[in-house]
């Protein structure tokens, strides 16, 4: 039998818009940020994991190596992770308030302004995480890919991003307001519009999407946390290295902008 997952939120959160679609969703981008972006700092210095980390031709040869000058570059702790553009802020700053806010105007609204939730099975929260994912991935992509065909747009806000050629876990969300709100905040609204989650489902998409994307920058591949994300080529998934090619050879100065996928490869083909 299916397993009721929406007794896990009471009825007084879900009754509140600013809890259910604004705190909530927060919460969620931080559960996806902090616990995995710890563990891949921690595990990608592990001697055994050397031979899975990601390294171009260009470099030292030696991820670590590449990372640490990057880290000299943008400093890691004053700049990518406590910076105006750090990860402290674009989660748990004014940009991740906004985004709360707007967040719980747009989808209370879309929701009709429920305050009752009907029963939500684990493969009802499974099927609506799985086609948010779909659907926000490809908004992900065109807001990418803006980004890298509109000069402006580039040298303003996601050459902040792409100062990072060798980027590291939390470096992720190194990044302007307004290319994280054209990358993550509008496509995750559009999948939720488009899909009408219970508030539970959407808390898991958010975590996960946050979550990928730190693995995506975390420049470990081939580990078992490909599993755990699916990252199957055969399902069009992209890899690590799909999104690290991105940051060494992708950017700007290229003739053509590579590797623009964040989940699915299959948007570049």
């Amino acid at each position: 039998m299916d397993t009721f997952v929406s007794t896990l939120l009471p009825a007084w959160w879900l009754g509140n818009k600013w809890l259910a679609w604004g705190v909530g969703p927060i919460l969620a981008a931080n559960l996806g940020t902090w616990p995995l972006g710890f563990f891949l700092n921690w595990y990608t210095r592990q001697p055994h994991v050397a031979p899975r980390l990601v390294a171009w031709k260009g470099g030292t040869g030696d991820r670590r190596a590449d990372a640490a000058l990057t880290n000299e570059k943008v400093p890691y702790i004053s700049e990518q992770i406590l910076g105006h553009r750090g990860a402290v802020s674009s989660v748990l700053g004014l940009n991740a308030i906004f985004g709360g806010v707007l967040s719980a105007l747009l989808l209370d609204a879309r929701s009709g302004g429920r305050s009752e939730w009907p029963a939500l099975t684990a493969s009802a929260l499974a099927w609506q995480v799985v086609y948010m994912y779909v659907v926000g991935d490809f908004w992900l992509y065109w807001g990418h890919r803006v980004q890298h065909a509109v000069p402006s747009l580039y040298e303003k806000y996601h050459s902040v991003h792409h100062t990072l050629d060798t980027p590291s876990a939390l470096g992720a969300i190194y990044i302007h307001p307004v290319d994280a709100t054209l990358q993550a905040s509008l496509p995750m609204f559009f999948a939720a519009l488009q899909v009408q989650p219970h508030p539970l489902s959407f808390y898991a998409y958010v975590c996960y999407r946050i979550a990928e994307n730190i693995l995506n920058h975390g420049g470990l591949d081939g580990s078992f946390l490909d599993v755990v994300f699916l990252k199957f080529e055969w399902l069009g998934r992209a890899k690590t290295s799909h999104h690290d090619a991105h940051h060494k050879y992708g950017g700007r100065t290229s003739d053509k902008p590579m590797n623009l996928g964040e989940g699915f490869w299959v948007w570049d083909w």
